[in-house]
């Protein structure tokens, strides 16, 4: 799987730490949901993830410190959650 578009749904949860298991995922947009909780750590394993759109959620916590060896991220939109602490 490498384009995963589910915006624009009533999802609501935790995005499941099982997500990382998608290793050729290069396009991953949740954005506009009810998606709830901090990002799972498992989401800095996405090495050839280019575009991450999660604005518009529920999110909170800080993020993962994997976010930064995320090396082919392009696009990161993070915009209307509640997350919080250092880049």
């Amino acid at each position: 799987l490498r384009d995963l578009r589910l915006y624009s749904n009533k999802l609501r949860g935790s995005i499941p730490s099982g997500i990382g298991q998608l290793k050729q995922l290069e396009i991953l947009y949740l954005h506009a949901n009810q998606l709830s909780g901090p990002l799972p750590s498992t989401i800095g394993n996405l090495s050839v993830l280019r575009d991450l759109l999660l604005q518009s959620n529920k999110l909170s916590g800080s993020l993962p410190s994997g976010i930064g060896q995320l090396k082919q991220l392009e696009i990161l939109q993070l915009h209307a959650n509640q997350i919080s602490g250092p880049l």
